[in-house]
């Protein structure tokens, strides 16, 4: 089935799909037509019964995956394989992350599967890239610099039991421990799209004043330290807001 008559005959069905780019290179298109074909014809009955209860991140799953054996045949040239990378991360992923609710359960089985395949796809760009691309490869392989792979952590985090506080544009949550027993601190700003931003933008929607009073009130319960490390210039000043202790670079909840 060509991939125009899959998306018509997934959409028949009451499946939405993710919105196809113009940057999308042919090649990848045919190629993700026959992996949807074969994933609808010989997926395990586990994939196909979670993919009927998220069709949306599961077609971003499989989508990757697509990438991932594109990239490690060769199949695609470097350009394309860059160019998918900023495209899936800064268009696909945001287009449907940012219209969905990620606490939802269904969602859960695909995150985790998204943030694996994605760790496989970058050794596959790695070995393919090579040094010509170090500094892109370098960008890559820092986490979470999107918003849509910030917003895979946090709804993550989320099923994890990780989050201190949600509110409608303001989420604080519990990273990876640190060496010296404290947890991670990590706040984001919910962004226009839907998706969720570690980072200062022009596009991250206003905190409302109940948000930060809410989120220090939930801090100041939460029984354990944290620290967190300013990642802008602008974090300083929310921190301390939320009644964080600063130094070095670092914000600290001290208990």
């Amino acid at each position: 089935m060509g991939e125009a008559k899959r998306r018509k005959a997934a959409q028949a069905n009451g499946i939405q799909t993710v919105p196809k780019s113009k940057s999308y290179f042919t090649k990848f298109e045919k190629y993700f037509a026959k992996m949807s074909e074969e994933f609808n014809c010989y997926g395990k009955l586990e994939l196909l019964q979670a993919r009927e209860q998220s069709p949306l991140v599961a077609e971003i799953w499989l989508r990757m995956l697509t990438f991932s054996q594109l990239a490690k045949e060769r199949s695609i040239t470097k350009t394309e394989a860059v160019n998918f990378w900023k495209t899936y991360w800064e268009v696909d992923v945001v287009n449907v992350l940012g219209r969905i609710d990620i606490r939802l359960p269904q969602h859960w089985y695909w995150l985790t599967r998204i943030k694996g395949i994605s760790i496989l796809a970058v050794n596959e760009l790695h070995n393919y890239l090579g040094k010509s691309y170090k500094d892109f490869l370098k960008e890559i392989e820092t986490q979470y610099i999107t918003i849509g792979e910030t917003t895979i952590e946090i709804g993550l985090a989320f099923h994890e039991n990780y989050i201190i506080y949600w509110g409608e544009n303001l989420i604080i949550h519990k990273g990876k421990d640190t060496s010296n027993g404290k947890g991670e601190l990590k706040i984001a700003v919910k962004h226009s799209s839907g998706c969720w931003n570690y980072f200062p933008s022009h596009e991250n929607l206003t905190i409302n004043l109940s948000d930060y009073k809410k989120a220090k009130l939930a801090l100041e319960k939460f029984p354990d330290p944290l620290k967190g490390e300013l990642m802008h210039s602008q974090s300083g000043k929310l921190a301390e807001v939320l009644g964080l202790k600063i130094k070095d670079n670092y914000a600290y909840l001290i208990k």
